[in-house]
């Protein structure tokens, strides 16, 4: 994945092997079954190494609406500059629940 930027969320689940994620240069290592969410307007790349990986890039709004699910508390502060990029942790299942079904 080459290095670009857009102002939709990018959601990047890692179904095999590895995957290097590079979020404004940081790198992040996400292993089969994790996920990372991207924000709107950060410069990202990926390296796969014997990987399999899906991406969704889709409207945040979809996903902050009234409900006070987890998905929508982690969009909501994500879009509010509240929380950083980052992959989600095994913690945050209802997150990672909810890009299973996504």
């Amino acid at each position: 994945m080459s290095l670009h930027w857009h102002a939709e969320l990018e959601v990047v689940r890692v179904l095999s092997g590895t995957l290097t994620l590079y979020l404004n240069n940081e790198a992040r290592l996400l292993g089969a079954g994790e996920v990372a969410f991207v924000g709107g307007g950060v410069l990202h790349r990926a390296e796969p190494r014997d990987c399999t990986y899906e991406c969704v890039v889709l409207d945040p709004n979809m996903l902050a609406g009234r409900g006070a699910d987890p998905v929508t508390g982690y969009v909501r502060a994500l879009l509010a500059g509240e929380v950083e990029d980052r992959p989600a942790t095994r913690e945050e299942s209802p997150l990672l629940q909810a890009v299973d079904r996504l």
